[in-house]
């Protein structure tokens, strides 16, 4: 992160987990079959373990985390 300058987008502009989880399904159904937290704002998450649950529930769909 920067020391300055950065400016914080609006949490009702960020997808909660089940718009998350509805788009990884609807990724699925169109072939994708991994899904990647590869860090920032996704682990920041205060409920990630569940989000990382959900989305590994997703038929189709292999989650990685870095």
């Amino acid at each position: 992160m920067p020391a300055e300058g950065y400016v914080w987008e609006a949490k009702e502009n960020l997808l909660c987990d089940d718009e998350i989880i509805r788009l990884a399904r609807v990724f699925a159904e169109m072939g994708v079959n991994k899904i990647r937290l590869t860090g920032g704002e996704p682990t920041l998450r205060p409920r990630l373990e569940s989000l990382i649950s959900r989305l590994a529930g997703v038929g189709g769909v292999e989650v990685f985390c870095k």
